[in-house]
């Protein structure tokens, strides 16, 4: 079975691996990186960057496994 890199999870940059309350308490006050789909993870990418990513390889798939069952877990 071939491994989709394109389903691989948000890469987050500088916050890949740290602690997500930490983060956030150190934002500046009414700061929260979380509220704009399309502002990236500083060093990362964005919830947009992420969907644009996995729906082109659901497109992908979906034309080259055309009138095939295509499972992904």
């Amino acid at each position: 079975m071939p491994h989709e890199r394109a389903f691989a999870d948000q890469h987050l940059g500088q916050l890949q691996g740290s602690n997500g309350k930490a983060y956030s308490a150190s934002l500046p006050p009414g700061r929260h990186w979380l509220t704009g789909v399309d502002e990236p993870a500083p060093g990362g990418e964005s919830f947009r960057d992420l969907y644009d990513r996995v729906c082109g390889a659901i497109e992908r798939i979906t034309a080259e496994e055309a009138g095939r069952d295509v499972i992904a877990v």
